[in-house]
């Protein structure tokens, strides 16, 4: 089974740097949260609801004119608070977990469901940005000067 992928992005950067990640989000050990379950079951249903989760992010950073590249993964433990059949299905509802890889946004509607997070808040949003700057100063790309 693939895992949904919360985003798949690639960003060339002045022909200097490439900047790839991917997220992903497990509900129990060997178990990925999918957006089609969500759609049969309901979000949280049997999955995040009253649970602790784990995101996952992969990132990739390559320093092109020195031919460095460096993959690292952020992982960030969510307690969710139990919801009820009504709330789960309010919030389903409303369309937002319905393309998100942990069936839910932090930044949003679903973030009023989140009791507590360790790790990096953006990595549960979708990019974790401390991990990516000091990727950068890693490989020696001041962040500064690469745009946006």
């Amino acid at each position: 089974m693939e895992p949904k992928r919360a985003r798949l992005r690639l960003h060339d950067v002045p022909k200097r740097a490439k900047i790839d990640w991917r997220a992903v989000a497990e509900a129990a050990p060997h178990r990925v949260i999918r957006t089609a379950e969500l759609r049969e079951l309901g979000v949280g249903s049997g999955t995040i609801a009253g649970r602790t989760h784990i995101v996952y992010s992969g990132v990739t950073v390559m320093n092109l004119s020195a031919g460095y590249r460096d993959t690292r993964v952020a992982e960030t433990e969510v307690r969710m608070l139990p919801l009820t059949e009504h709330e789960i299905a309010w919030y389903v509802a409303t369309g937002e977990p319905l393309d998100k890889a942990g069936a839910y946004a932090a930044q949003g509607i679903g973030g009023m469901f989140i009791d507590s997070i360790h790790g990096s808040f953006t990595n549960v949003v979708g990019l974790p940005l401390a991990l990516l700057f000091q990727m950068l100063r890693k490989a020696g790309l001041d962040p500064r000067e690469l745009g946006s």
